[in-house]
């Protein structure tokens, strides 16, 4: 009952709070973008991720956070602005492009199998197997807006959904044409204090009002970078060199009223000098590169006056690698996917139930490899090469009922998983996950959200496969005889989403407290019962390690999100809780920091002028163990409270003719941690030189023509 009356005293909290928090205008239609930057700028509150059709945010059981352009200018890494919502943990490493760290509900970096990283359907690792990277290899510049999903409510995406999901979506050929022409120019420069520029440009041309063509391009350039309030152990500036060229291009058809294709082509291309391991090490002793090419099609049917067929048809074909050396060393990892998705909506009455049926399936092809040479000598991986066929078959059916709208849904899943090597057996599971949902509109804009979802993930290659002394602590024993993880997470909250309370106002305030479990969670476990593997004078302390099963995990936590505006201000909260226990020990996996985020827009509307300020607030970790001891030496783990404050500020020039500065003319600025204050993960020791990035000013321009 404690817990309870603590999440009660936290959304009451929240609710009183929330009146000072600011909600950009709903839109239930899809989004478009004004280019505008006021406080009352629309935000669209309506995801088309979670349930893979267009949902009211406030009715979705469950968390799913949606950023748009305007969301997306702080800083040119995704994985730090997708910060700003709850649920997600980021800040485990040096702030490199090319390393950054991130948890969503717990689960992602080095557990990326957890979650799913997408982009215009397209997924991708992080990671690419190799640990020594996290990027997501995407250009904010290019996005047009990001969907978080949180949590095992988004099954119908398939395994790795336990932690949640981060799809983005590219522009569109429309957002870079300016009124009724029929064609478009931009270009843009951006400039930071902390050792950072970037030039970028775009062309789109529509021949015909049914054909579109957009080509985009950047360069940016990240190269040393200053730490917080003078570093830590002596180490004040992180070493490297970042030279990242992104390309896109895109035709988009309509080729009738109702058919439609689009064709796109990425490419982003990073040439790299920096540590060997890149998201704890400070040094620039590693020459890299790291390649993501996608092509993507996509048809789209949509009848006239048919609401039972709007069809949508994708193919895609991707290949992704990180080459990098050190010396006498190389090594290479190589990802190669190909895919097909199906899906089709329906809307239709039955009596008096008004449905919303979507149904698809999809099929993944992904494919793993690698090469490690040291000394000239060529050292095999035992889980390389290897492949990923994965089949989803997917229905979900809204409907509603009054003030009720009940989600009845699932989704199958089939897994091939296979070390393509040596004729070994190929692993094969599969399951059905089902997902419920209510929403009970009590009053106007008041819901009351329950739901139950379930998810899968088969072990990887690596999980059952990886044998040797692969890394400085373990030498890996294969486990063929692991289960696969099922996550079954209940989900309960409440939404408000009204407007006019005041004057002119909108609120939108959505709380919800999640708890579940994770049966048979794969972890590396340390098996000093097998005793010492073989001596490595690199490695002395090196100890036996195996994936095994955990018996059960249980993951609890509650989550606010809060925006509100008024006239022209605007106010944002967020709030998130969480723990990850292992059932049979009672001991935390890991530790976990509440975190607060707390912001303020104001808009002067005659210049088109706005500032406002954002507070991240990092409470004082609870964890099991407060020390660890690593070859005789005892090292404590970081208990303090971080607070980061930043400034923002744009200006969209109005009633200005002139060829610079008028329309299509905008520009963004501010300061990221303006008091210069040291962050660190809550993972980390005291004497960690992890202690986030030091104050950097910033400015953005852009002019279309």
């Amino acid at each position: 009952m404690r817990k309870f009356s603590k999440i009660a005293a936290l959304m009451l909290l929240g609710a009183s709070v929330s009146m000072l928090q600011a909600a950009d205008t709903k839109s239930r239609t899809k989004h478009t973008d004004t280019n505008s930057t006021v406080a009352t700028a629309q935000l669209d509150m309506v995801s088309v991720t979670a349930n893979r059709s267009e949902t009211d945010v406030a009715k979705y059981v469950g968390q799913v956070s949606v950023l748009n352009q305007n969301n997306l200018t702080k800083t040119p890494s995704l994985i730090e602005a997708i910060n700003e919502t709850p649920g997600i943990d980021i800040g485990k490493d040096l702030g490199r492009q090319a390393g950054q760290q991130f948890a969503i509900r717990g689960f992602g970096y080095q557990s990326e199998e957890r979650v799913i990283i997408e982009q215009d359907g397209v997924k991708r690792s992080p990671s690419l197997y190799s640990n020594m990277i996290s990027t997501f290899r995407v250009d904010n510049d290019l996005l047009k807006r990001v969907e978080v999903v949180k949590g095992a409510s988004s099954v119908l995406h398939g395994s790795g959904a336990i932690g949640g999901i981060v799809s983005m979506q590219t522009k569109s050929v429309d957002d870079f044409i300016m009124g009724n022409k029929n064609y478009g120019v931009m270009i843009g420069h951006r400039q930071e204090s902390n050792h950072m520029n970037s030039n970028r440009g775009a062309l789109a041309f529509k021949p015909a009002k049914n054909l579109g063509f957009l080509l985009y391009g950047k360069h940016a350039d990240h190269s040393n970078m200053k730490l917080a309030d003078g570093g830590a152990e002596d180490v004040k500036v992180v070493s490297g060199d970042e030279r990242i060229n992104t390309m896109f291009g895109k035709i988009e058809w309509d080729i009738t009223d109702e058919h439609e294709l689009d064709l796109s082509v990425f490419n982003y291309h990073e040439n790299l000098i920096t540590g060997w391991q890149s998201l704890y090490r400070y040094e620039d002793s590693t020459i890299g590169r790291i390649k993501q090419r996608d092509y993507n099609a996509v048809y789209k049917f949509t009848p006239i006056n048919n609401p039972w067929i709007n069809f949508s048809a994708q193919y895609y074909n991707t290949e992704a690698s990180y080459d990098r050396m050190s010396g006498d060393t190389s090594y290479v990892n190589t990802e190669k996917r190909w895919g097909l998705n199906l899906k089709n909506e329906s809307v239709f009455n039955t009596g008096i139930l008004e449905h919303r049926l979507v149904v698809g399936t999809e099929y993944q092809h992904r494919r793993e490899d690698s090469a490690y040479l040291s000394k000239g000598v060529l050292r095999e991986s035992n889980s390389h090469p290897n492949s990923y066929k994965d089949y989803g078959l997917y229905l979900q059916d809204v409907f509603n009922l009054g003030n009720f709208e009940f989600t009845l849904g699932g989704r199958y899943d089939r897994f091939e998983r296979a070390v393509t090597k040596d004729n070994r057996p190929k692993y094969k599971e599969s399951r059905f996950s089902p997902k419920l949902g209510l929403a009970y509109e009590v009053f106007d804009g008041i819901n009351l959200l329950a739901g139950y979802a379930e998810t899968f993930r088969s072990p990887t290659p690596h999980e059952t496969s990886s044998q040797g002394p692969i890394n400085v602590p373990y030498w890996y024993i294969p486990n063929p005889n692991l289960k696969p993880e099922i996550a079954k997470e209940l989900e309960f909250g409440f939404s408000v989403d009204k407007e006019n309370l005041l004057s002119d106002d909108r609120l939108y305030f959505k709380a919800t407290y999640y708890t579940g479990k994770i049966k048979d969670m794969i972890s590396l476990q340390a098996r000093p019962d097998l005793g010492n593997p073989p001596f490595d004078p690199k490695s002395p302390h090196r100890r036996y390690g195996k994936y095994d099963n955990i018996d059960e995990a249980k993951r609890s936590g509650f989550e606010v999100e809060a925006k509100y505006n008024i006239s022209n201000f605007g106010f944002n909260l967020a709030y998130d809780h969480m723990k990850l226990k292992d059932n049979k020990t009672g001991k935390r996996i890991g530790a976990y920091a509440d975190k607060l985020v707390l912001g303020g827009n104001y808009l002067y509307s005659p210049l088109g002028l706005s500032a406002g300020v954002s507070m991240r607030h990092y409470f004082a970790p609870k964890r099991d163990e407060k020390t660890f001891v690593s070859r005789g030496k005892t090292y404590e783990y970081v208990d303090s409270s971080f607070t980061i404050v930043d400034f923002k500020g744009s200006w969209v020039p109005k009633n200005i003719e002139n060829k610079i500065f008028g329309e299509g003319f905008k520009v963004n600025f501010g300061v990221n941690n303006i008091f210069n204050k040291k962050y660190i993960n809550h993972s980390q020791t005291k004497t960690t030189t992890m202690v986030g990035k030091g104050r950097n000013f910033y400015i953005d321009f852009e002019k279309k023509f």
